[in-house]
């Protein structure tokens, strides 16, 4: 008998200790095995600018190591504007043409040992093969990753500051029109990889400020989700940006606004120190225009409500697990 009580003394324990544990020893393994060091498929998807799922063939493709040195890999997307290369973990420069798009230069591509993705990638028309009567354009392209740890439904939002009563074009407004000049959004992308591309032909003088929202909401992360934006002016890849991982935000401005002046230019302008330490990238202009609207979401206090809530569920756990060795504990000195 005492034996026996030892012996579920012991189990118990033990079994506590397991449940304690197990996050940090499984954690510890995972950094401890080799998550394969061999080529790692990359496929890169090619779509149309503003068209639904028009994939692009023919799209020329070319990886490198660096920005000016030899590729590695090159080659056309097939007829589904699939291209799959297979590449060792570590970072690339990718270039993308098509004739009568604007080719994409050194955009930079991650590739983590052991996770094949999809890299889907944006091209924009020229403004010759958009027709005539269109000096002008400014184009905005967001794109994000399809993997199934990240954001499915990523929002592009831009409001125009054109006149006494500024208006905001999203997924729920995707055209504002004052005197004759249009502003769209293309399409509300909620099945992840985008594009989601906002258009301004022949923008007129104001200011144009741009955000990007993670609608999907935690546990997807917005800087975990391959976010890019592009922005073309013209013929011309204006800039092109990309979320930091380890910036806690569902909000991201990647840029302060578009100025356009009186004669129709329109110029890039970006936050300066100042703003980006008063972490003005991470509050969208909704709040700043018109003092409500799409909040600018706390990562830090969700994670802390996250955690206490995986604290209580663990205890359960752990006390769940108490009650029935206990229980076989019992019925073992009964017989």
């Amino acid at each position: 008998m005492k034996r026996q009580r030892i012996f579920c003394g012991s189990l118990l324990l033990l079994l506590l200790a397991l449940l304690v544990l197990w996050p940090a020893l499984t954690g510890r393994l995972e950094a401890q095995t080799p998550s394969g060091a061999g080529p790692v498929p990359i496929t890169f998807q090619i779509n149309d600018a503003v068209v639904k799922d028009k994939s692009l063939p023919d799209v020329s493709v070319g990886i490198g190591t660096s920005e000016t040195g030899d590729l590695l890999v090159q080659g056309k997307t097939d007829s589904s504007g699939r291209f799959v290369a297979e590449l060792a973990p570590g970072r690339y420069f990718a270039s993308f043409g098509k004739r009568g798009y604007i080719p994409l230069a050194n955009t930079v591509v991650e590739v983590v040992a052991g996770r094949p993705s999809v890299v889907t990638v944006t091209l924009s028309l020229m403004m010759e093969e958009v027709g005539p009567g269109a000096p002008r354009r400014v184009q905005i392209i967001l794109n994000w990753g399809s993997d199934q740890h990240q954001a499915r439904d990523v929002d592009a939002h831009l409001i125009c500051s054109r006149g006494e009563t500024p208006e905001h074009v999203y997924f729920s407004q995707k055209t504002a029109d004052m005197d004759g000049h249009t502003v769209s959004l293309d399409v509300d992308d909620t099945d992840g990889g985008g594009p989601e591309t906002i258009t301004l032909p022949e923008p007129i003088p104001g200011s144009y400020s741009y955000w990007v929202h993670n609608y999907s909401g935690l546990p997807a992360r917005l800087d975990e989700s391959d976010v890019v934006v592009r922005v073309m002016i013209d013929n011309t890849v204006a800039g092109e940006y990309r979320l930091a991982s380890g910036t806690p935000s569902r909000i991201w401005r990647p840029f302060k606004y578009v100025e356009v002046d009186q004669a129709g230019n329109a110029q890039l302008m970006a936050f300066t120190a100042e703003d980006l330490a008063s972490r003005a990238e991470l509050i969208s202009p909704e709040q700043e225009i018109f003092g409500s609207g799409s909040e600018s979401y706390s990562f830090e206090t969700t994670m802390i409500f996250y955690g206490i809530f995986g604290m209580i569920f663990q205890i359960v756990i752990i006390y769940g697990v108490y009650l029935f060795v206990r229980r076989i504990y019992r019925s073992m000195i009964s017989g």
